[in-house]
């Protein structure tokens, strides 16, 4: 059997094994957060799914959480505390991606700072014509659904959070060393105690998602490199990666859940991070390796559980919920900036406009979906 026949084998063999799981007209819902690796212009990870696991036996329901602008661990808790809609939902995935593009372009692109603050201002006050015109609740749905595939990215936007940087600044960073503390300071934050931190908000994710629904079959994909990372100002940063990825992987183990290697990655010609939003070919492989598990623990008939897992509590605030969340975010900082000087000031500064964004992305929201309802 070859490599393409096997993996026919294993796509067939789901099939049956979901036909003969769900209840008579019950869809298999497949859940996606909420990494920015589900943008794609083309098809990301979830819609690759849906179309390699698509059958006459049943029906797929997406639902779809990944962000390119809210796609770190502690939004993912937000979310399901105060049972997001769908329509909430893609309000902010389309303000929060528009947010995030004019963003980027004011920093990196010389000119446009001013220009891309009005296209921001323009995008807020834009409401979408079109709508989901269901009602569904991301956290009751994920409580009702008898086996909810869900596939887990987050964290490498919880790194590069914690060190203040991204891997498109290390270089610029490091050459600014002896004038601007940006490098040393993301050097000195790669240790066991800010990967600690970044884990713990796995590890709430994990017990809200098991929580809700202890038959969740959770497939969490690892952080991988877009290049070698051997250049001298890339090292320490690559160090996180890999200390990251090392300590994701024992959480997945205690609560036994599926670890998703994606470094594979690393030795393709997609290894870039344009790639990622504009080729469909990473999403789809990456689908392809969450096949392959999906299909050795229904093999084995394992889920990802652990013994006395406490029943998540949410309420329905939905976007008004998470607004709370983030002007307390905005307070923490903000007494954060009052206890801090030199360059950690400057950084608990940049942190408060940061959760400003989100701020105003989701007052829009809210104010949208109210509209709607």
């Amino acid at each position: 059997m070859n490599i393409d026949e096997r993996f026919n084998y294993y796509v067939d063999y789901l099939k049956n094994y979901y036909h003969n799981k769900l209840t008579t007209n019950e869809t298999l819902t497949i859940v996606g957060m909420n990494d920015d690796r589900g943008f794609n212009i083309q098809k990301n990870i979830l819609m690759a799914l849906k179309e390699i696991l698509n059958s006459d036996k049943y029906s797929i329901e997406l639902l779809d959480m990944c962000s390119m602008f809210f796609n770190k661990t502690r939004h993912i808790d937000y979310f399901l505390e105060h049972n997001l809609s769908l329509e909430e939902i893609r309000l902010m995935q389309e303000y929060g991606t528009t947010n995030e593009i004019n963003h980027a372009a004011g920093i990196n692109i010389p000119f446009m700072s001013s220009i891309s603050k009005l296209f921001n201002k323009l995008m807020l006050n834009k409401t979408p014509i079109n709508g989901d015109p269901k009602t569904i609740k991301i956290s009751d749905k994920i409580k009702e659904t008898s086996y909810p595939l869900i596939v887990y990215a987050s964290g490498l936007n919880d790194i590069m959070y914690e060190l203040h940087i991204n891997p498109f600044d290390l270089k610029k960073a490091y050459m600014a060393r002896a004038t601007n503390p940006k490098y040393d300071y993301a050097c000195d934050k790669v240790n066991q105690e800010t990967m600690k931190k970044i884990i713990e908000g796995h590890k709430k994710n994990f017990e809200a998602l098991l929580g809700l629904n202890n038959n969740s079959d959770i497939y969490t994909l690892s952080a991988y490199l877009y290049s070698a990372m051997d250049e001298e100002y890339e090292k320490k940063f690559k160090e996180a990666i890999l200390m990251y990825n090392e300590n994701l992987e024992k959480l997945c183990q205690e609560y036994n859940i599926a670890y998703i290697d994606c470094r594979f990655l690393e030795n393709t010609k997609y290894n870039n991070a344009a790639a990622n939003y504009i080729s469909k070919y990473p999403p789809q492989m990456m689908a392809y390796e969450i096949v392959k598990k999906m299909y050795e623990n229904a093999v084995n008939d394992k889920k990802s559980n652990i013994i006395n897992i406490q029943d998540f509590k949410y309420d329905n605030k939905g976007s008004t919920g998470v607004i709370e969340e983030l002007q307390r975010d905005i307070s923490m900082q903000e007494k954060e900036y009052s206890q801090k000087d030199g360059y950690e000031k400057q950084i608990a500064l940049e942190k408060i406009t940061e959760h400003n964004r989100e701020l105003d992305v989701f007052k829009q929201v809210e104010k949208v979906a109210r509209l709607k309802r």
